[in-house]
């Protein structure tokens, strides 16, 4: 299903580029200028990334048994205070269910067998 020309916003002028950088380079409020430019905080940030001048803290992917230990405490209804136990070194923010979710560890898939699940 085709959905039509993607929603890519207005093109970056030089002195937006150059609003970007000093706010990134001293101690702007770079929310505040994505207000004042008319565009998302996350849209600096990517378009901050793209001039390499923003870096994101690149996150430890999860591994195998923290996928498990997840999917093991959800499908047995533990609280999600006793699945953070399990996982001392991750933080665990009071709204796990979306990460759950994001983990793929529903209700629905669950109760797949990792086979099922596919790739």
């Amino acid at each position: 299903m085709l959905l039509g020309p993607s929603k890519a916003g207005r093109p970056y002028r030089p002195d937006e580029d150059d609003a970007i950088s000093r706010c990134l380079r001293g101690d702007g409020d770079l929310a505040a200028l994505a207000s004042r430019l008319g565009r998302s905080l996350d849209a600096l940030r990517l378009h901050a990334q793209h001039l390499a001048l923003h870096r994101s803290t690149p996150r430890r992917r999860w591994a195998d048994w923290e996928d498990a230990a997840l999917r093991e405490g959800y499908t047995s209804a533990l609280p999600y205070a006793v699945i953070a136990s399990q996982l001392t070194h991750r933080t665990i923010p009071p709204e796990a269910e979306s990460i759950s979710r994001r983990r793929g560890v529903g209700s629905q898939q669950a109760s797949m067998t990792p086979s099922a699940q596919g790739p």
